[in-house]
C-alpha cells in the first residue's frame, strides 16, 4: 500500500496553508506508519531521505549510479 500526501487549490491561492496541512498530516501519520517513502513521490523535505527512500539498498544503488551514470544525466532530488 502507498499513500501520497497532496493538496489541490485554486490558481492564484496562497499555497502555504495547503502545504502546512499536508506536512502536518504526514507528520501525524508518521507516528503510525513510520517515515518510509515511495521513491516516485520525491520530497526533498523528508527527514533522513536516504533511509526513507532506499533503506539498506543505498550503498549498492550509489555504486551503480556512479558506475552507469557518472555524469549524473538521470537525476532527482534524492539521487547521488
Amino acid at each position: 500500500m502507498t499513500v501520497q500526501y497532496t493538496a489541490t487549490f485554486a490558481v492564484g491561492a496562497d499555497p502555504a496553508p495547503f502545504d502546512a496541512y499536508v506536512r502536518t498530516f504526514r507528520t501525524t501519520m508518521t507516528n503510525h506508519w513510520q517515515n518510509w517513502a515511495y521513491v516516485n513521490y520525491c520530497d526533498a523535505t523528508v527527514p533522513d531521505a536516504d533511509t526513507a527512500y532506499f533503506g539498506a539498498n543505498l550503498p549498492r544503488l550509489t555504486q551503480l549510479k556512479q558506475q552507469y551514470d557518472p555524469h549524473n544525466l538521470f537525476t532527482q532530488p534524492q539521487s547521488y
